[in-house]
């Protein structure tokens, strides 16, 4: 599991958004599992567009993963934005 934060800027502020994102034991032959953990004073949009109610990510990038071309290095998954 890696353990982060991403940084989102919106509407000229800076949040830094704690992740959690999990590489299954068939890693690159499976794509990582992503979620927004909200931490007491934040909460998650209902219905938001990428995050799903229990904070699972629903990218782009993640629906889309090659395993023989793309991995979590090379790939920008790191830097696309919720």
């Amino acid at each position: 599991m890696i353990v982060g934060t991403i940084e989102i800027r919106q509407h000229e502020n800076v949040y830094f958004i704690p992740m959690d994102i999990y590489l299954t034991h068939d890693y690159p032959d499976s794509m990582p599992i992503c979620y927004v953990v909200a931490l007491e004073n934040m909460g998650i949009v209902h219905n938001h567009k990428y995050v799903d109610n229990a904070g699972k990510c629903y990218l782009p990038y993640l629906s889309n993963v090659r395993t023989t071309k793309s991995n979590i290095t090379n790939s920008g998954m790191i830097d696309q934005r919720l």
